[in-house]
């Protein structure tokens, strides 16, 4: 742990995003913290995805182009991407 934190404290966005092959193997083997990390990571995008909705003003529905190295770990972020779009789509439905 602490060689971790020396090669990757203080964040370095580049030595992070290696890291994201390792993690999505992880995952993939089941490891259920490697998992909650991708789960947390599509939440996370979905809510950015509806902050940019939402200043848009975007009354029409759109296509989210998704590119880099996220295409490579879609299958372990996807689903919670796609809940939390739907959720959030719900509760704004409620408030009209």
């Amino acid at each position: 742990r602490d060689e971790v934190r020396a090669q990757y404290m203080p964040i370095d966005r580049k030595k992070i995003a290696g890291l994201v092959p390792i993690v999505a193997e992880c995952a993939r083997n089941g490891d259920e913290t490697a998992k909650q990390i991708f789960k947390e990571a599509g939440m996370m995008l979905a809510e950015t995805t509806q902050r940019g909705i939402v200043l848009s003003e975007c009354k029409e529905p759109i296509r989210i182009l998704v590119t880099g190295g996220l295409v490579k770990s879609v299958d372990l972020w996807r689903e919670a991407f796609d809940n939390k779009l739907k959720h959030m789509k719900q509760l704004r439905s409620k408030k009209i």
